[in-house]
Formats: C-alpha cells, structure tokens, sequence
C-alpha cells in the first residue's frame, strides 16, 4: 500500500514539475516509419534549442528510444521516422531546454507497410462504390480470367449497416 502511495506521490510530483511554458502544440497521430513528420512546440526562449527525445513505454517506466534532436530552434522540428520503428500505441516524445521539460503521449507509430496497405484498403474501397466491378484472376502467371462481381444493394432501413458484418439495428445488444 505505501508503495502504491509513493507511486502515485512521485507521479503528482513529476506532473506538476512540467514546464508550463515549454509544450508539444502538434505531434502528428498516428506517426508513419519512413514518412517526413512535423512536430510544433512552444515555448517563451525562442533562441535556445531544445532536445527532443522518443519514448516508449508505459507511462510509468519510459524508456529511450532515440534522441531526435539537441538543437530545434523556431518552434517546429522536421522529424522522418526510421523504418526500424517497432509498431506500437506506447510511444511518447520528451522536450527539455535548460531546466524546463515537457512530455507528449501516448501516440502511435506504425510502419510504413501498414500505411501502405491502409491507403491500398481505402482506394479499394472507392472502387468498390460503383456498382459493377471485375477482377482479373491469374493462374500460373500466364492466363487470365476476368470474373464480374455482383453489386451490393444498400437498403434504406435508417441504422442499417452495409458492411461484411452482421447489419444490426442502432442500440441492438448481441
């Protein structure tokens, strides 16, 4: 129990020990591997640089992941990602200048195969919208087939749901 206390004590300590004048005003959510990321800050010594440093973990035991940068300056850092990221929802970004620091998180960091094929499912999603579409099947490589695929019929029913579920009415429990 008084571990528990301590804890807790030690976390009020360290939140209320941030800076109030140094701060994240834009951290990019989900983060891509690979993909140029703006992160903003704010902070009242515009000459002196901050560091910026990538976190991961629970919010109790971050650990380091890399330091982005000692000399931001302007307000903003222009950060590309590794593509050896780790994907994950734990990440966090740390900036100190002098005495003052601050934290941002927790954010996500994905990798840039999974944005790939998030924006692949999307535009197959558009296409899918017209009501007729054919797919080219190929076997062994040298022949091909193309194979109509029906179109999906939307009913009218307010709540109804169109997807590759089960449609359900609005507030309907399983």
């Amino acid at each position: 129990m008084f571990n528990k206390a301590l804890i807790v004590s030690g976390l009020a300590v360290l939140s209320a020990a941030q800076s109030a004048v140094l701060t994240f005003t834009h951290v990019p959510n989900p983060v891509t591997d690979g993909a140029t990321q703006a992160i903003t800050y704010s902070t009242n010594d515009t000459t002196s640089p901050v560091t910026i440093i990538l976190r991961k973990g629970l919010s109790t035991d971050l650990k380091t992941v890399s330091t982005l940068t000692t000399s931001a300056t302007g307000g903003q850092f222009i950060w590309t990602p590794s593509t050896s990221l780790a994907d994950g929802t734990d990440y966090a970004l740390e900036i100190t200048q002098g005495s003052q620091f601050n934290y941002f998180g927790p954010f996500q960091v994905q990798g840039a195969v999974a944005s790939a094929v998030s924006s692949a499912s999307s535009s197959l999603a558009t296409a899918s919208a017209s009501p007729y579409i054919s797919s080219t099947v190929s076997t062994n490589g040298t022949a091909s087939t193309t194979v109509p695929i029906a179109p999906v019929t939307v009913g009218t029913t307010s709540g109804a749901s169109a997807g590759t579920g089960t449609a359900m009415m609005r507030n309907t429990t399983m």
